[in-house]
């Protein structure tokens, strides 16, 4: 919890939700569900689908290495039901939740893994990628309307520049070093020394190990975290020190709320 007045150090932020909106995250989601059905799957084409609901729910629930890990586990749930629509095929988001709850507490992997080839789970992540990333080596774009990816979509929710505050900066994210350095472009934060950033390939939250060392290279002890989600909490938790603070609406536990990162640090702080 926070503490009056507040004993931070330095200022550790997420990303989605936190620095950026994610838009593009979310759009490439729906636009990989939609494309592998048709095309991978050969199941009937469909407008893409809403995968808001479905990415926020994998979010709470931190169990998957990739976003496109997130449309094959879609994907395998909907090929068991034998229909043709993607529409139909998906579990509500509900039953999605449930289902990654069950995995999250040891139970129900195996609901991801029988109806797609190891081959197939490639071929979506390869697709999510493209989406997002848009074309590499002189290929050319996937698709017409964003040819440079889904990654431009991205806006910016926090305005000041990380060297301007008062207190060292860093980054722990479940992004990983490609995705993160697309948040960063939209931040105009490319500068932010890499070893600031903990990313999905150094650990996972809530394992506060990336953490640790990260408050450890910047010589500080209390970090301010900034963040959106249960995995940042419990990030917090298992760290054992330091303020949390809840930035947006997703979570709801008894913890110390602000609408923005610029509210939360203007207010603490009296900066932003």
């Amino acid at each position: 919890m926070l503490l009056s007045p507040s004993r931070a150090d330095c200022i550790v932020f997420s990303v989605d939700g936190v620095l950026v909106d994610g838009a593009g995250i979310s759009a490439a989601l729906s636009r990989a569900l939609s494309l592998s059905w048709s095309e991978l799957l050969k199941r009937e084409a469909s407008e893409p689908v809403d995968a808001a609901p479905y990415l926020q729910a994998a979010r709470r629930h931190n169990i998957f290495g990739s976003r496109g890990d997130i449309a094959w586990a879609l994907l395998s749930l909907a090929m068991k039901t034998e229909r043709q629509r993607l529409a139909e095929a998906l579990p509500t988001p509900e039953q999605w939740e449930a289902r990654l709850i069950a995995a999250e507490n040891g139970h129900g992997m195996e609901d991801f893994t029988s109806t797609i080839s190891a081959t197939d789970c490639r071929t979506i992540v390869a697709l999510y990628n493209d989406i997002y990333f848009g074309p590499t080596d002189d290929k050319a774009p996937l698709l017409e309307d964003l040819p440079e990816g889904a990654r431009v979509l991205e806006r910016p929710l926090f305005s000041t520049r990380w060297d301007k505050l008062p207190l060292p900066v860093g980054i722990c994210t479940s992004r990983d070093r490609d995705e993160l350095d697309c948040a960063l472009r939209t931040l105009g934060w490319q500068d932010l020394p890499k070893e600031r950033c903990i990313t999905s390939e150094i650990v996972r939250k809530p394992d506060a190990t990336g953490l640790e060392n990260l408050c450890r290279s910047l010589g500080c002890r209390w970090p301010l975290y900034l963040g959106s989600l249960p995995a940042d909490l419990e990030l917090m938790e298992s760290l054992g020190r330091g303020d949390f603070i809840s930035v947006g609406t997703q979570l709801n536990h008894n913890v110390v709320k602000f609408p923005s990162a610029a509210d939360a640090l203007r207010a603490i702080l009296g900066v932003v």
